[in-house]
């Protein structure tokens, strides 16, 4: 397809190439690829660029809140352990004299 502004678009079956490249971003974020290396695949030369097609959905929102909540269970239990294991009553003392 031709605008008239010398820009060509790739369409295949309803996808637009901008729409690929969205996906393309979406995807290798969720697999772990650091943002300067997907950057650096998609020709995105600034940060600003690159955070246009790095779409976060619900999706992405709902992991986010399952790893925080993981984390917080972890740290609970490891605190709970700790302070088990090491049963050690407090008794107050007054300062010397």
């Amino acid at each position: 397809m031709h605008d008239g502004d010398d820009k060509w678009e790739l369409e295949v079956a309803g996808t637009w190439l901008h729409d690929l490249c969205r996906v393309g971003a979406r995807n290798l974020r969720r697999a772990g690829v650091s943002e300067s290396e997907v950057m650096k695949l998609g020709r995105w030369k600034t940060p600003s660029m690159f955070h246009r097609y790095d779409i976060i959905d619900e999706k992405d929102l709902n992991n986010c809140v399952a790893k925080l909540a993981a984390a917080l269970e972890t740290a609970q239990q490891l605190h709970a352990r700790v302070f088990k294991t090491h049963d050690i009553p407090y008794v107050a003392s007054r300062p010397p004299r």
